[in-house]
């Protein structure tokens, strides 16, 4: 069998698909693993947080809501952990903040 330019590009992107479909549930995992903070008591999702080896980098007021930035020790991951009322009210990616190590 002769290979082709079109089995090399065809198996390119066999190769390609299987990557991706690897790499999103880790994706997926990250968002899961923050999201099921949301609604829990400030002081708990600080734990969990921990335990999941991040650390506050900063924080900051903003009227009645208090914003914490959150960094992992490994610096692969950075998030904002809005707290409200003692709840927590999201949990985003903040990858651009100053403070998170890359």
């Amino acid at each position: 069998m002769t290979i082709t330019k079109r089995h090399v590009v065809r198996n390119a992107s066999v190769l390609l698909a299987v990557t991706a479909m690897a790499i999103a549930p880790i994706s997926a995992k990250k968002a899961d693993s923050r999201r099921d903070l949301v609604g829990a008591r400030g002081a708990r999702a600080e734990d969990v947080l921990r335990e999941r080896g991040l650390r506050v980098v900063d924080s900051y007021d903003s009227g009645r809501k208090i914003h914490s930035i959150w960094n992992s020790l490994r610096g692969r991951e950075c998030v904002e952990m809005t707290v409200s009322n003692d709840r927590v009210e999201g949990i985003n990616d903040v990858r651009g903040h100053p403070r998170c190590r890359w």
